[in-house]
């Protein structure tokens, strides 16, 4: 690994993410069998995503890389081959960028000897969020837990983008178990420039960033894209079957259309100020392989996103045009705006299409003039003109919208 920090673009332009559980024994195999490891995952190119998160512990905090430091607090927490590094080498040949997901509070999966010996405590109850509190060592815990995170920025911190913590209840009252402060100034007292989300549950704790999380629930419960409400901070949905690859080959899981991915996908572009916009969380099976129609799907978004060029990757929310968070498909008039980095281009995606060939815009909020436009695929020029009541758009001759953007 190199020792440079990668000069990653500002981390707010990001709108497109994969979110990858792969976990030490919950991962599957197609055949339904569950090792204890299996080997890196396979390229995320053919995705067309711009970041990935991929997971460094979770379940049992088992790290997928040597930690001589966890096993010299419990040993067998960690494996010989180092399957972050391998990640993180092939992503960033390729341009994508890095986040690693931890877990701060997951102490409810260790032996009770194990849990006693980092602090958790006895009487411990497996997916419990919570350790027993007449034998919850917190100062020891957190001893623990910072050599933990120590380990993994001193490691991997120059080669990736930030960390994903994991808020661990919808309480959102981990600060009883974290001292969130230690933790913040133990990562970024190595790697400085690491941005630090987490799920958000109502408290960010120390954290820059919230992640709005969905696994069929909620806004995510139902299919219908045109449905699920935008926000200002990134959003995280499972697009198949659960967060990690568990269903043996055979078995459709995706319950998603590419085109209601990808359209949601560009619904974040016009209101994630925050950055990040959107990650579909699928993980791979354990020996290669994704469960039946996640590579098919997300190929198929990544064909969508290609075809958009610079108005999904790289972008941020348009002033001119604003879409509020809150806002569906359903609700829109004819679609969201979002802009390049430096403002010099505004780009319209017309999720509704219109009932002639003319996009009629209210007149932009920050009160910026434009000095034309043109259709983004083919270069076509578009008539402007500006009225009283906003800019009108005149499509060329033979013009049909697209019905997906």
């Amino acid at each position: 690994m190199g020792t440079d920090i990668m000069p990653w673009k500002p981390l707010q332009t990001m709108k497109y993410g994969l979110f990858v559980h792969y976990v030490e024994s919950l991962s599957g195999r197609a055949d339904g069998s569950v090792p204890a490891f299996g080997p890196a995952a396979e390229s995320m190119t053919a995705f067309g995503v711009e970041y990935v998160i991929f997971t460094a512990w979770h379940f049992n905090m088992v790290c997928l890389y040597p930690a001589a430091r966890v096993d010299a607090w419990v040993a067998g927490h960690s494996v010989r081959r180092d399957l972050i590094g391998e990640v993180i080498a092939a992503l960033k040949a390729r341009g994508i960028a890095v986040l690693l997901y931890t877990h701060p509070r997951d102490g409810h999966d260790f032996s009770e000897a194990d849990a006693v010996r980092i602090g958790w405590g006895a009487n411990n109850r497996q997916f419990a969020p919570d350790p027993d509190p007449t034998t919850y060592d917190k100062d020891r815990w957190n001893d623990f837990i910072n050599d933990a995170y120590a380990e993994l920025v001193d490691r991997y911190g120059h080669d990736i983008a930030g960390l994903y913590l994991d808020e661990g209840t919808v309480r959102a009252d981990s600060d009883r178990i974290i001292d969130y402060p230690r933790l913040r100034e133990t990562i970024l007292s190595r790697a400085p420039h690491l941005v630090m989300i987490q799920n958000y549950y109502g408290n960010l704790y120390s954290c820059d960033l919230g992640d709005k999380e969905y696994c069929h629930w909620g806004e995510f419960e139902q299919a219908d894209g045109d449905l699920w409400p935008c926000y200002a901070m990134p959003v995280a949905s499972v697009m198949a079957k659960s967060w990690m690859a568990q269903v043996p080959a055979g078995q459709p899981v995706v319950r998603f259309t590419p085109e209601s991915l990808y359209r949601y996908l560009v619904l974040q572009c016009g209101s994630n100020t925050d950055g990040f916009g959107v990650q579909w969380a699928a993980g791979p099976y354990a020996g290669g392989g994704w469960e039946d129609g996640v590579a098919e799907t997300m190929t198929a978004v990544g064909r969508h996103v290609e075809a958009a060029g610079p108005s999904v990757r790289n972008t941020l929310p348009s002033r001119s045009f604003v879409t509020r968070p809150g806002t569906r498909i359903c609700d829109l008039a004819w679609g969201v705006a979002c802009t390049s980095p430096d403002g010099a281009e505004t780009y319209l995606h017309v999720l509704k299409p219109q009932a002639d060939a003319v996009l009629r815009l209210p007149a932009p909020e920050d009160g910026k003039a434009f000095s034309g436009a043109r259709l983004l695929r083919s270069g076509q020029a578009v008539r402007l003109e500006a009225e009283a009541e906003g800019l009108v758009l005149h499509m060329p001759a033979e013009f049909a919208w697209d019905p997906v953007d």
